[in-house]
């Protein structure tokens, strides 16, 4: 198993590992409105996914063909992370995390800034992010938004 940069070959393994792991880990913290609206942005059906992969900082995690996790970041902020559910627990997430992190990192950016399903939060508190505020509604999702410094600066 390897991680590399995101192509377009990807992406319906990407839109169908997200939609599978969202509706599995993060459905039930959301409204009806709020997974529905997550589900219709992470479908082939909607022309931005692609775009929104190819313009941001994307790593899959895979074997061959197969995909068992994605991450995509922009700026300064990891925007997804998905590892299959049969794979949790396996430091896919946490390799991926690592990934974008060293790439944001480089760009100079002193924090990371996530905004973290309620479900990954304990994983991000593992690795050194930190609550910023408290639980929020972001677009029909509830999300604890957090940030981690870099320690090195």
């Amino acid at each position: 198993m390897a991680i590399r940069k995101f192509r377009k070959a990807d992406l319906s393994g990407v839109s169908a590992l997200i939609r599978r792991t969202f509706s599995e880990f993060n459905s039930r913290e959301a409204t009806k409105e709020g997974t529905k609206l997550y589900l219709e942005l992470m479908s082939l059906s909607n022309p931005q996914l692609l775009t929104s992969y190819m313009d941001s900082t994307s790593y899959v995690y895979c074997e061959g063909k197969k995909l068992f996790g994605v991450v995509r970041a922009k700026e300064d902020m990891v925007k997804n992370l998905f590892v299959d559910g049969r794979h949790h627990g396996k430091a896919i997430g946490t390799r991926l995390l690592e990934k974008a992190e060293s790439e944001i990192w480089k760009k100079g950016h002193k924090s990371i800034r996530i905004r973290s399903s309620i479900y990954a939060v304990p994983f991000y508190l593992r690795r050194g992010y930190k609550k910023t505020t408290g639980v929020r509604s972001f677009h029909g999702l509830r999300i604890q938004p957090m940030m981690k410094r870099d320690i090195s600066k």
